[in-house]
């Protein structure tokens, strides 16, 4: 996670010591170990939600496949929401995790 002036930091290092995210964050979300051999498939899904996400048309919470172990994404709605992260091989979902981004307002 970064902003402005903050040296980065991981989610999960703020949320345990009790930080509440706002918006204009960015976020870095990556895959710090994987245990299955390669070849695998990666497939993110971030979920949005709240009443700034529906005015905005922007709900999300399909599940994608990236390739890739860093997804970006930005604070940009109030609300609890989450990302996935799913390691795909031979068709079958071996490897799963999530990480809750609650994002307060002011």
């Amino acid at each position: 996670m970064t902003q402005d002036g903050w040296r980065p930091f991981t989610l999960l290092q703020f949320l345990v010591s009790g930080g509440v995210l706002r918006h204009n964050k960015k976020l870095d979300f990556f895959i710090r170990s994987c245990n299955v051999p390669r070849p695998y498939s990666i497939y993110w899904k971030i979920r949005n939600v709240g009443e700034v996400a529906e005015s905005r048309d922007c709900i999300r919470g399909q599940i994608k496949k990236t390739d890739n172990d860093h997804q970006i994404e930005h604070t940009n709605f109030y609300g609890p929401h989450y990302v996935e992260c799913y390691i795909v091989k031979n068709g079958i979902c071996v490897a799963r995790d999530r990480i809750d981004v609650p994002i307060g307002q002011g």
